[in-house]
């Protein structure tokens, strides 16, 4: 178990040019109609077809169509009701699947790495937060034991853990098989290069190092796409004629995720375990939305230990969350809470000089 937990939000990613939910489907679009994104038009046209469909009700619901979180929970509810316009449920299913090859799509290319001499470069601020967690496995007074918890879907820290030599990570989707020495990385809404085995229907983890394992990376200086997402099916875990499932394994941050329990309850189960042993809790970039039931309870599970709280931060540059975040801790926390209106790069920097 881990005695500091970072808890990273959509803040965390948006240098590395990911949109944030309330933009997303704007940003895909656009990318769309460019022709930036190739070989998705049939999944581009079933999601904004049937997103075009919910526009009306503006006129009867605040719900704000706008938001990629609340579009997505309006059809996970369509699918499990078997319900929406004249969509039969076979169509639902597939608008379900359609949305997560648009978010993998979408992400992938935003997500532009630049290349030095064959080597891809992690974006700056990942990196600095990779050697964050070295800092606290080496150089902290004292050294601490790190986990991290995020919420996004894209890969740019797991690609900073990769690109650094000295940190070794894994998912926590298979304790027997997970080195009790790598950093738990633990993506409570799943990731892009999570995929379905077609034959186990076990989710397994297409990890960066197989994904570049014989690839021919540009000598010349330049940008590249890291198109894990769309390549799921490339991998296999049963045998060869067993590939990944081709869609990535994404679980919408949605009213009902216990819908989805069975498939990532180990990871869960390891986040609540992370929280109760924490001594340090930062959660960075994090906006904590009022729909989020899920993470309230999470968090109240895992604070049921051991554990003396030192440090509680909150860095967010919305300084409107402040109130809703005192309403998640209790009283024993509250002394040791704060809330810092702040980007990532200043949080990084702030905690080194907390443990320095």
């Amino acid at each position: 178990m881990s005695d500091t937990v970072f808890i990273l939000g959509a803040g965390t990613s948006v240098d590395a040019g990911v949109p944030l939910m309330g933009n997303f489907l704007e940003e895909a679009k656009k990318m769309w109609k460019n022709k930036e994104i190739k070989d998705a038009d049939e999944d581009f046209d079933r999601v904004f077809e049937a997103y075009g469909k919910l526009h009306p009700i503006h006129s009867k619901t605040t719900i704000n169509t706008y938001n990629l979180e609340e579009v997505i929970s309006i059809f996970e509810m369509a699918n499990m009701l078997g319900s929406f316009e004249n969509y039969k449920p076979r169509q639902l299913k597939d608008i379900i699947r359609s949305f997560k090859t648009v978010i993998a799509k979408t992400i992938e290319n935003s997500m532009k790495l630049k290349v030095n001499n064959g080597q891809i470069m992690p974006f700056s601020l990942h990196k600095r937060f990779a050697d964050l967690i070295r800092f606290f496995e080496n150089d902290a007074r004292p050294k601490h034991s790190v986990s991290v918890i995020t919420f996004n879907y894209d890969i740019g820290i797991d690609y900073a853990f990769h690109a650094n030599k000295y940190i070794s990570y894994s998912y926590g989707l298979d304790s027997k098989r997970d080195n009790k020495d790598n950093i738990p990385l633990m993506k409570l809404h799943g990731s892009i290069n999570w995929g379905t085995c077609s034959k186990c229907k076990a989710i397994v983890p297409y990890y960066l190092h197989t994904y570049f394992n014989g690839r021919n990376i540009s000598a010349n200086n330049g940008k590249i796409k890291i198109t894990i997402g769309s390549e799921l099916n490339k991998y296999d875990h049963c045998g060869e004629e067993f590939p990944l499932l081709p869609e990535p394994v994404i679980i919408p941050p949605c009213w009902d995720k216990f819908y989805h329990s069975t498939k990532l309850s180990q990871v869960w189960k390891q986040a609540a375990k992370e929280l109760s042993e924490a001594e340090n809790i930062f959660i960075i970039g994090y906006s904590y939305p009022k729909t989020d039931a899920f993470f309230r309870y999470l968090y109240a599970l895992g604070s049921v230990g051991n554990s003396v709280i030192n440090n509680f931060r909150v860095y967010n540059i919305d300084e409107k969350l402040e109130t809703h975040y005192r309403e998640l801790i209790g009283a024993s926390v509250n002394e040791r809470f704060e809330y810092i209106p702040e980007t990532f790069e200043y949080a990084i920097g702030d905690i080194i000089l907390l443990f320095s």
